[in-house]
């Protein structure tokens, strides 16, 4: 299928590979251009290898004879970002290899520091690398990153936790349909796709990115099968030296160990999917472009480069040195996955039976592979198939119909507003802290499991109850459940939420502990949130102490929740250490940046609404500060809670309320607090990690919080 972007403007590239034709052997059909920039860019990167990592390493780089990866997947990348966009890649693949050699425990630690090390240098302007460590050369690279490619990363901050987070462990064998959708997940395609967005400074809302996540996926999914199919037989001489074939993640190895297939049946299969899915996302695409959805020009351009992109990865993966090793095991060492095949074999929808196999099987085994059963069931009213014609009359009920057992109560109608919730995009934030404190408490992973799960219904819970008494309209962008589902129903679903909690706290070894903890801080949760209602519902506006006062109860209880219950589990003490004082401190941080990002971040606009705060009626620290420091407070206040009932403020009178609080400096002083405070916590921090030990990952997401 041929694709032409029309309605994107080339600059910087050439269609197809000018001068070169497609290697022995290519079959991928995705579109891909060259830069015009290739030839500079294959040696600053040439130089940049050899200065900071030696000749060695030019191996196992991404230049090629035909130029340097950076010329494929961003094609039209500007020059004055191509040197230190090529820079960045080879830092990249040069991590990739460290985390590659590293059992899944160290790779979470060494991922937490490799995140840590971005995320300090463009909130804070140093790397926090160790510099005897692996991680040197990250360190070095950022030192004398240019002005201009941290402003790219400083765009890609946001997005990128969990980039480098590829590395799942795969802990059970997986039908192959499974194994797509896990390689993708964990595939750096994810990376591809933001560092677009930022080398091409394109101003595109996490909403639009979500609507054409579908063409994000199907993108991924080539890219990653396409690797494995170039990349599986060095993938397979390095396990194989190892001597545990287990730890080898490969399509053309699930092929071959779990369907039975020999190597050159599971090639073909795989060159297979790959081209079906590269059809599927070209008429993926070409059904997003005749659509009618509205399309702003960045979004079109950020399609157009992501499909670009993984054509020119996939055009790339087909000629790299890095795929091009010799290897020293044979066909007959590989054929060894087909003869560890597990049993039963599965089957593979729309691809016939391993050829190698076809005659050994029984004739039983063939007809359940082969059996395909269609049932059809009459839809039944009171017992009876609507096909009974009963002279045309349904029977009502009779006084023994009355007298059946015990029913079973459907739970999807209580628990609808709640999986709502659970379903939008949201960055779980909580789950995550949680799991970064493990490294201090070291919960086993069912313990852990079972603690996140309590964190997240808890949250949404508490975020079904706040958007209820805020009157919220949206919640990450899309409607609040109570919008949709009307309060009461949404109150029902959020009280049968703390059920769930207390019936999971209740599993632990401590469970009757981990239940009062929940009640207590439950308790102070509500007395705190009555204290923002009683405020909003009077008018009256608190001192900073009562504001205080007021976070310690309603936001910092699930802070103390969490670290309360991991320490019951733990069954040790951590008062001395002081990490109590820092989570309070953290608690109040995150509530005094949520008043602030509500006013002053256009992205918290696009998925909470435009100064959502002021709608509402809530005492902000914005807010209060104006109050008591603006000559315009009366008016302000007149808007803000003299309205009409059911009339609320708008667009233009936001506006104007948001201008008079910048002019009386309300903003600024907020930020200039939570500067101080975020300064303060890391201070905090360190005295902490003297006391239990580094925590990388928890540093880097507190340090990503820096406004």
């Amino acid at each position: 299928m041929e694709i032409e972007f029309t309605k994107v403007k080339f600059d910087n590239s050439d269609p197809g590979d000018p001068g070169y034709d497609p290697p022995a052997g290519y079959f991928n059909t995705l579109p891909y251009r060259t830069s015009r920039f290739r030839d500079d860019t294959v040696n600053n990167a040439t130089a940049y290898i050899r200065a900071s990592y030696g000749e060695d390493r030019l191996a196992r780089s991404a230049i090629t004879e035909r130029g340097h990866l950076t010329s494929w997947i961003l094609p039209e990348l500007p020059n004055g970002l191509t040197k230190p966009t090529s820079e960045f890649v080879e830092t990249s693949f040069y991590l990739d290899d460290i985390g590659e050699l590293l059992e899944a425990a160290q790779y979470i630690q060494y991922s937490a520091d490799v995140q840590l090390a971005l995320t300090s240098y463009v909130k804070l302007g140093e790397p926090d690398v160790e510099n005897d460590g692996v991680l040197n050369p990250l360190g070095q690279f950022l030192r004398g990153c240019p002005g201009e490619f941290k402003a790219v990363l400083q765009k890609m901050i946001p997005r990128l936790e969990s980039i480098w987070d590829s590395h799942i462990a795969l802990t059970r064998r997986m039908p192959f349909e499974e194994y797509k959708d896990y390689k993708m997940k964990t595939f750096n395609g994810r990376f591809f796709s933001k560092l677009i967005l930022s080398s091409h400074d394109l101003d595109v809302s996490d909403i639009e990115i979500a609507s054409v996540a579908h063409l994000i996926d199907s993108g991924s999914r080539t890219m990653v099968l396409t690797n494995d199919y170039y990349g599986f037989y060095q993938e397979f001489d390095e396990v194989f030296k190892s001597g545990d074939l287990n730890k080898l993640r490969n399509a053309i190895c699930v092929l071959m160990r779990d369907y039975g297939y020999s190597e050159d049946e599971a090639f073909h299969i795989l060159k297979q999917e790959i081209l079906r899915e590269e059809v599927q996302l070209l008429s993926e695409y070409k059904a997003w472009e005749l659509s009618s959805t509205t399309k702003s020009d960045a979004l079109q351009r950020f399609v157009a480069l992501w499909i670009l992109a993984c054509g020119g990865l996939n055009y790339w993966t087909s000629f790299s040195p890095r795929y091009r090793t010799a290897v020293s095991t044979t066909k007959a060492d590989r054929a060894q996955l087909t003869a560890n095949c597990s049993h039963p074999v599965r089957t593979l929808l729309d691809y016939p039976p391993p050829q190698i196999s076809q005659n050994e099987a029984s004739s039983a085994t063939q007809k359940e592979i082969s059996l395909i059963v269609e049932t059809k069931q009459a839809v039944t009213t009171n017992g009876q198939s609507n096909g009974d014609k009963n002279q045309g009359l349904e029977t009502f009920a009779r006084w023994t119909d009355f007298l059946v057992p015990l029913n079973n109560l459907p739970e999807d109608i209580c628990t609808a507003p709640l999986e709502y919730i659970r379903s939008l995009s949201g960055k779980k934030t909580l789950p995550k802290f949680a799991a970064a404190l493990n490294q201090w408490f070291k919960l086993p992973a069912p313990c852990m499991e079972r603690l996140e799960e309590v964190i997240a219904i808890y949250c949404d819970a508490i975020m079904m109850l706040d958007d209820i008494e805020d009157y919220s309209e949206l919640r990450r962008g899309r409607p609040a459940a109570h919008i949709l589902y009307g309060p009461s129903q949404t109150f029902n679903s959020a009280t049968y939420a703390t059920v769930e909690v207390m019936k999971l706290l209740a599993q632990g070894e401590r469970e009757s502990l981990g239940v009062c903890l929940e009640l207590e801080e439950f308790q102070r949760m509500f007395h705190g949130q009555a204290l923002e209602l009683y405020w909003r519902h009077h008018q009256r506006c608190p001192t900073i102490d009562e504001y205080i006062t007021m976070i310690d109860g309603k936001s910092a209880g699930i802070f103390r929740l969490i670290y309360r219950l991991m320490e019951a589990e733990a069954k040790i003490e951590l008062a001395d250490s002081g990490l109590l004082r820092l989570m309070t401190l953290l608690a109040r941080y995150f509530q005094i940046r949520d008043d602030y990002q509500n006013l002053a971040d256009a992205k918290y606009a696009s998925a909470k609404g435009f100064c959502d705060d002021l709608s509402e009626g809530k005492f902000s620290l914005p807010l209060i500060h104006f109050l008591n420091h603006s000559p315009a407070a009366d008016r302000v206040r007149t808007l803000i809670f003299n309205r009409q009932a059911g009339s609320g403020l708008s667009f233009e009178l936001k506006k104007w309320i948001l201008s008079e609080m910048e002019s009386a400096g309300s903003i600024e002083y907020v930020a200039d607090i939570l500067k101080s405070l975020h300064a303060e916590a890391l201070r905090l921090f360190e005295g902490v990690e003297a006391k239990l030990g580094r925590n990388s990952r928890l540093k880097m997401m507190v340090i990503a919080t820096h406004i």
